[in-house]
């Protein structure tokens, strides 16, 4: 197809999808925000807001009735008398996050062949707001043309609201602007759920009337405000303000209502969305990879916003697949490479299920016979009940999701360092799921098994001692023994009783892991299951039983199952040096992308489409596969391996205890840059390590051979205190959960201490702030970035330590003299450089030589950084 030429650009950069005729699509792109989203097919006439359900759950649930996404009006569905929309083209420009739409409109008698050319999108920076743009354009001809637009069936009924219709009139900067708004309550809640009220408002005939003259060049605006009590107390009155100040914003220097100007609220939009494209992943050699994970980046946050705790479905926001139901491939498929990229959007995942821990826990308490603590439900909606229809057995039996919920939580604490959230939110989820945990394993012949449940592997049908169940659950346990600790609980002794003594069935003869105990070797598999045991679930095995594991099963497995099971193998084969192997699975892996909008289905033949769990477990092939990330306990390690046919890879924006920094690597050398954030320490476990610097002189960026596996530590160790100085500074939003703290040095260690957090709940719109913990004999400055440490006077130094001291000072003089003299005698080739000096106590100094502008003068500085 052609591609028009103001597209060609996009295009070239993966930044933007296209189709020439939007009519012969059958995979349709979507356009959202995290708070709304909406299908952009021809005639998208519903959308769907985040957290709004109508309907039972499972255990009040009648003639398969079954709480769902409810259909919200869409008020910008549109169109205009003629031939059928987007027959001139459509495109999905991902970097802007708008779907646009050309339309060529046949010549009259009286007026030329006119394009139309329509813009979509959901506001992400004021998420109640949808915008649609348009303009017309023609060659010869009159200066303006008339074009019959049209709302196509706005008022008509949803099934899912009882709802009502109003009219009013605004003041728009002087000017009278009819409104229509439309307001619905649903009408079945589920238990410990109340009814939801939701409000839709737009102009009635702003740019909508039959006949009205278009301007040649000019971009004309239709704003609509969607607001439920989700989100603010009362719909209706916000969502007239929110349309009220989008109007007066847009003709804000306007004399009429027919100039309007809605540049700077296009350019809010865009900036929100390059914030979020700061991160991302760039290849050379493989532009069919840089296009589907640029298009399933773009999916999962269309669906996700940090201000709004409803966590992911399956099938995205925008779609009603899987009734829009949260299920386990929240945090184990699609939360990972979030929580990497967006560690504040992947704590509002979190969030949803401290928010759900009352609905656990009567699922738990339900049960016969009853179980302690927490018991999440297999499919969630609005208050955490069970929703998994009750004809489907998956509800009762599926039961390790309340395990990968704990260690989602583990996750994002060992990657931020954020104990505030885990004392106000996290442990009482962790320490409700581990008291399930124990109840729920039955001790044998000196062993822990837990019985009739569904593994992964959903073919399986309930099983005894799900490998995968097992493991997860002793994991989860370990870690809230581990909380407790760092929280300063005393954890449960049975915790740790049952993880220690959990049954992790094992076949020694075939060296393999059998799915559960009593599985039938070469039994059809329907998705991964014992492959996800190393990883994401951490179990350290040999290399030998690894490749069996993922052999044995890889010829097993169902080749129309879920997206995400050939990226699991991919992974695993990555990891086990196999690469022709691993090449094999990871282009099966993203074979599910549909083109020409890069929508994935579940199935390679269909299913459930914007399967945004395949985006997820694709994106985190790339991330943890090829990227080789591995998060742990107290550090993160990073093993990059380069993609089939690609020359070089660059993964932007990864964030690790509030510093956010680079990858860039080819056939010979990886990079390692630190962009922003507190310093972080590099070593690739053969040289001294690096310390990088975000700021000021010091270093931000080392270089290491390809091929190396990197650890990466930070200051900030995740540890909890209750006295702390009175520093503390304003965090960009993707940096709270983190601030370094380098405290000094005791002999030839280094000291650490942390912060405490303060948090705004998720959707505050208060910056958190960040204190530092000092030893006392410590006074601590933060200016531009850098910390800068001063050691007071103490009592307590002795002797050897001050003449230890004197010592240091001597060395230090010493070499400064030496570097000032060098930088003398040749400053004109030596205009600034540095010299990395490294002394006993591992501290870094750095001496620069800089000539002064407009000076004859030169001079030297010192500085050191934290080891």
């Amino acid at each position: 197809a052609k591609i028009p030429p103001a597209w060609d650009e996009g295009y070239a950069r993966g930044d933007l999808l296209f189709t020439d005729t939007e009519t012969r699509v059958q995979y349709h792109s979507m356009i959202g925000n995290g708070f709304f989203a909406v299908e952009m097919k021809p005639r998208c006439q519903w959308l769907h807001v985040a957290g709004v359900f109508n309907g039972p759950d499972a255990a009040h649930s009648q003639n398969g009735a079954i709480s769902h996404r409810a259909k919200v009006p869409n008020p910008l569905d549109v169109s205009f008398s003629g031939p059928w929309r987007g027959n001139g083209g459509a495109a999905l420009d991902l970097r802007s996050a708008a779907y646009i739409v050309h339309s060529r409109l046949p010549p009259t008698v009286s007026q030329p062949m006119v394009m139309l050319e329509q813009r979509f999108y959901a506001h992400r920076s004021r998420p109640s707001l949808m915008v649609m743009e348009f303009e017309a354009m023609w060659e010869k001809g009159p200066d303006r043309v008339s074009i019959a637009l049209q709302r196509n069936l706005f008022m008509q009924e949803s099934p899912d609201f009882d709802a009502r219709v109003f009219h009013e009139t605004l003041d728009v900067n002087g000017h009278n602007v009819a409104i229509t708004i439309w307001c619905g309550r649903t009408q079945k809640a589920e238990s410990g759920a109340g009814l939801v009220d939701v409000a839709v408002a737009v102009p009635t005939d702003l740019m909508l009337s039959p006949d009205r003259l278009i301007q040649r060049g000019r971009t004309y605006v239709i704003p609509a405000a969607v607001q439920s009590s989700t989100a603010v107390s009362e719909p209706r009155a916000s969502a007239v303000r929110d349309l009220q100040n989008a109007l007066r914003e847009v003709y804000a220097d306007s004399h009429s209502l027919s100039v309007p100007d809605n540049s700077a609220m296009r350019a809010e939009h865009q900036t929100a969305w390059a914030d979020l494209w700061r991160s991302g992943f760039e290849v050379q050699g493989r532009q069919d990879v840089r296009r589907a994970v640029k298009s399933s980046t773009y999916y999962l946050l269309s669906s996700a916003n940090e201000n709004y705790a409803y966590s992911l479905s399956p099938g995205g926001l925008a779609s009603n697949g899987y009734h829009g139901h949260t299920f386990w491939d929240a945090e184990t498929w699609m939360y990972p490479t979030i929580l990497m990229w967006y560690p504040t959007l992947a704590r509002s995942i979190l969030q949803y299920r401290a928010h759900t821990l009352t609905g656990a826990r009567r699922k738990a308490a339900g049960h016969i016979p009853p179980y302690r603590g927490a018991m999440y439900a297999w499919e969630s909606a609005a208050s955490g009940s069970e929703t998994c229809p009750r004809r489907a057995p998956f509800g009762a039996f599926e039961q390790h999701i309340s395990a990968d919920i704990v260690l989602a939580v583990k996750q994002y604490i060992d990657a931020s360092g954020d104990l505030g959230w885990l004392n106000s939110s996290g442990y009482e989820l962790v320490s409700s799921v581990a008291d399930f945990l124990v109840s729920k394993a039955e001790k044998s012949n000196g062993a822990f098994h837990i019985l009739d449940v569904i593994p992964p592997d959903e073919y399986a049908g309930p099983s005894d001692d799900s490998v995968y169940t097992n493991f997860a659950a002793k994991k989860a346990l370990q870690f809230a023994t581990n909380a407790a600790r760092l929280l300063g609980h005393k954890a449960d002794s049975q915790w740790n009783d049952t993880a220690a003594h959990m049954s992790i069935p094992f076949d020694k003869a075939k060296g393999m892991h059998p799915e559960f105990r009593g599985y039938r070797w070469g039994t059809k598999v329907k998705q991964a299951d014992a492959v996800l045991l190393a990883f994401p679930l951490g179990m350290n095995m040999s290399r030998r039983t690894r490749l069996r594991d993922l052999d044995g099963y890889a010829r097993v497995s169902d080749e129309t199952g879920p997206a995400m099971t050939w990226g699991s193998f991919a992974l695993g084969y990555i990891e086990a040096g196999e690469d022709a192997k691993a090449a094999a699975d990871f282009n099966k892996s993203f074979a599910n992308v549909k083109e020409p909008f890069g929508v994935w289905t579940e199935e390679p033949t269909g299913g459930t489409t914007n399967f945004i769990t395949g985006a997820g477990g694709f994106l985190q092939t790339v991330m943890f596969g090829y990227g080789g990330l591995r998060i742990h306990d107290d550090h993160l390690t990073i093993t990059p391996t380069l993609l089939e046919g690609a020359s070089s890879m660059t993964i932007r924006g990864i964030w690790y205890r509030g510093s956010s920094f680079t990858i860039d690597c080819n056939r010979t050398a990886i990079t390692l840059k630190l962009e922003e954030g507190p310093p972080l320490t590099v070593a690739d476990g053969h040289n001294t390590p690096w310390t990088l610097h975000s700021s000021g002189a010091m270093r931000k960026s080392a270089t290491f051979d390809f091929g190396l596996s990197l650890t990466l530590t930070s200051p900030v160790n995740g540890r909890l205190y209750t006295d702390f100085t009175n520093t503390h500074f304003d965090k960009d939003r993707h940096v709270e959960a983190a601030a370094t703290a380098v405290t000094g040095h005791h002999g030839n260690q280094h000291l650490y201490r942390t912060y405490a957090t303060t948090h705004s709940p998720v959707g505050g719109s208060e910056r958190p702030k960040v204190q530092w913990q000092l030893p006392r004999h410590f006074t601590h400055q933060y200016s531009n970035g850098t910390a800068a440490r001063q050691k007071q006077n103490s009592p307590g130094l002795t002797l050897c330590k001050a003449a230890g001291a004197v010592c240091m000072s001597a060395i230090i003089a010493t070499l400064s003299s030496f570097l000032a003299l060098l930088a003398w005698r040749d400053p004109g080739m030596w205009p600034w450089k540095h010299v990395d000096v490294y002394l006993p106590l591992k501290r870094e100094f750095k001496a620069c030589h800089a000539k002064v502008p407009n000076s004859r003068r030169s001079g030297v500085a010192v500085a050191h950084g934290g080891a």
